[in-house]
């Protein structure tokens, strides 16, 4: 065990909600830790969802792309894209994210669409494989906006055309799909922030997009009836059923499933795959500990996402894992939750409470090596 102020700390953060991104977030952990003598490294982390483009920036120097397009509502946003070593990253969250709704949550209108078009675009520009973040999504439509978009053709019961928006109300009408495989050319890797399959994802994370508890049946009743149109549209184009129970294809308000079934895309365990993809094992194999953190601090937190992950890998290394959270509640206990947990949640002024959570976050650790 390393002597205190002496041990090497690895701080491998998701971001913190609309506060700071996760590589702001560890070089704030790590200057706080620094300024008491400990030997630092930042490791910035995402599951795939909002984030993603600036956690893997951190690790590797992306060509950026910048794109116009229509956001969840759509309102005109700018989406922005990196290309390393000929594949194509993409956050989803950059077209269709929560952020960009401010208060005005409207999950019958907010669709994928504008997320479909990003996808169009940068295809157009150049090949490659496309590496996919889905998360913080303010959508529920399943795909739909995204179909609509590039091309396929969503039909009502009399065989019509069924027009913009394409939200999750859009998606109660369609029928039937027309149209051939979009990017049938391509190879799409997709990270999940989670692994909820699509028969959940309206009671999971409808809520926090504005689904009313009385609107999340009808709406998984929608997405299953969805997944059955998109079945039938891959038997036309000589493919098999994809499983409405496949895991991850609840991400993204269902964007998960219409991208493994209508783009054939391999759906992923983001953070898993993040973690693989930057060397965090090998990370941990240097470090004496590790901290975690992101806005909220839950069980959910440990199904799929960063904070399992880290920890999770941190067990195997035999190194403890602490983690600075905006708040925690009903948290896993230790081992599968971490040692230690400071919140930062005790001030109005959040730069104030979040370096005096780094400041006793540094002296649990020292306390714990002693």
């Amino acid at each position: 065990m390393a002597e205190p102020n002496k041990a090497r700390v690895l701080i491998a953060t998701d971001s913190y909600g609309g506060f700071l991104s996760a590589p702001e977030a560890c070089a704030r952990i790590a200057k706080g830790f620094g300024d008491q003598g400990f030997s630092t490294r930042e490791h910035p982390m995402s599951d795939g969802g909002e984030g993603m483009l600036d956690a893997m920036q951190s690790h590797r120097e992306l060509e950026l792309h910048g794109v116009p397009l229509p956001g969840p509502l759509g309102a005109k946003t700018f989406a922005t894209a990196g290309r390393d070593d000929g594949v194509w990253v993409i956050e989803s969250a950059q077209a269709i994210g929560l952020h960009l709704c401010a208060n005005d949550l409207r999950p019958g209108r907010a669709s994928t669409d504008g997320f479909g078009q990003l996808m169009s675009d940068l295809a157009r520009r150049a090949p490659g494989p496309m590496l996919v973040g889905l998360g913080g999504s303010a959508t529920v439509d399943g795909g739909l906006g995204m179909a609509a978009a590039m091309g396929l053709t969503p039909l009502d019961a009399d065989g019509r055309a069924i027009p913009s928006p394409w939200g999750a109300t859009a998606l109660t009408r369609v029928r039937r799909l027309v149209g051939p495989q979009p990017l049938a050319d391509r190879v799409i890797h997709v990270l999940c922030d989670t692994r909820t399959p699509l028969a959940e994802a309206a009671a999971v994370f409808g809520p926090q997009k504005g689904v009313t508890e009385s609107d999340i049946d009808p709406l998984t009743k929608a997405l299953l009836a969805w997944s059955d149109v998109v079945n039938r549209w891959r038997q036309t184009q000589g493919l098999t059923a994809v499983s409405a129970d496949i895991t991850c294809g609840g991400a993204a308000g269902g964007l998960g499933f219409a991208i493994r079934g209508l783009l054939n895309g391999a759906l992923l365990p983001g953070a898993h795959r993040f973690a693989r993809m930057t060397g965090l094992r090998r990370a941990l194999d240097k470090a004496d500990a590790v901290i975690i953190g992101e806005g909220h601090l839950d069980q959910t937190s440990f199904q799929g996402k960063v904070a399992e992950t880290v920890t999770r890998s941190a067990r195997q290394a035999g190194i403890p894992v602490l983690a600075l959270v905006g708040t925690a509640t009903n948290t896993p206990a230790a081992p599968i939750g971490p040692d230690v947990i400071v919140e930062a949640n005790t001030s109005d002024d959040r730069d104030k409470a979040f370096d005096a959570a780094v400041a006793g976050l540094a002296d649990a650790l020292n306390e714990a090596l002693r």
